[in-house]
């Protein structure tokens, strides 16, 4: 029981240090733009609007205030690891890999992505919730091409497989059922984007990345198809007016659907089953 309690202790402390930086982060940005913006500021008459002004520039620098909180947030779970006189790439699962068995991976993320847009396409979402999710990625299409892919197609995938896959799971696959600990880990991952219909395919596709990283038994693998995943949206935009062909849609489907279980079987026969009950301590 006692190893439970610390298992859990050890994610909801790595949530609470993102999380805290986070409020730090927003509240110095949010001082800064005081500071920098003094005379619009005093000379608006409406508290409203300065709020209004504040949230926009906030809204505007989301994405460089995430990376510098998550930048941040490593430092923190760098220096927890050292303190525990561990290694990173120990710790971490951080396990070379060679290009020989991590190349299925490549089309895995592509077609992975494409499906899940056709499912978002496909399904019967309410407007409201579609609104709420166009809203929301717009805030990653009014980047530039060059940020956007450092942030969602570098970054985030190496801060997120080292925080989810990584620290979280390491600590929940010691302490419990090992399936039961991707599931957890996985609904955590979809419930931290926030918006509902990322936290749903988030969600699922936490738990592609998890058995992923279990099977190949490195971390390097996992960050592989969440950044091949990511940047297939970005690949897709080069189709341009394609996209509104419904024949190419339906051969998109076909080829994506084909690809998904015949790479996921080729992924399946390179590696190793994931054990299925508690992992010892220093697993």
């Amino acid at each position: 029981m006692k190893k439970f309690f610390i298992g859990i202790g050890a994610v909801v402390g790595y949530l609470a240090i993102n999380l805290a930086l986070s409020f730090v982060v927003t509240i110095a940005a949010a001082f800064y733009f005081v500071f920098t913006q003094n005379q619009p500021i005093q000379a608006a008459t409406d508290p409203n609007s300065v709020l209004n002004a504040m949230i926009g520039y906030l809204y505007d620098h989301a994405t460089i205030l995430t990376v510098v909180i998550n930048l941040l947030s490593l430092l923190v779970y760098f220096a927890i690891i050292k303190i525990r006189k561990k290694k990173v790439t120990e710790h971490l699962d951080l396990v070379p890999l060679g290009l020989d068995k991590l190349w299925p991976l490549i089309p895995l993320g592509f077609s992975l992505n494409i499906l899940t847009i056709f499912m978002i396409n496909i399904l019967p979402i309410p407007a409201s919730v579609m609104e709420d999710y166009a809203s929301s990625v717009s805030v990653l299409d009014n980047k530039s091409v060059t940020v956007t892919l450092l942030t969602t197609v570098l970054f985030a995938p190496l801060f997120e497989e080292i925080l989810f896959r990584g620290l979280i799971l390491n600590s929940l696959k010691r302490i419990m059922w090992v399936p039961l600990a991707i599931v957890i880990e996985s609904a955590i991952f979809g419930l931290m984007h926030g918006q509902i219909l990322w936290m749903c395919y988030a969600g699922v596709l936490g738990i592609f990345l998890s058995v992923i990283r279990l099977r190949y038994r490195s971390l390097y693998a996992s960050m592989l198809l969440h950044a091949v995943y990511n940047a297939t949206s970005y690949i897709l935009q080069l189709a341009g007016d394609l996209n509104n062909q419904w024949i190419f849609n339906v051969i998109l489907l076909i080829s994506s659907l084909f690809m998904a279980i015949f790479f996921g079987i080729i992924v399946y026969k390179k590696t190793k089953p994931v054990k299925e009950g508690v992992l010892p301590l220093s697993a």
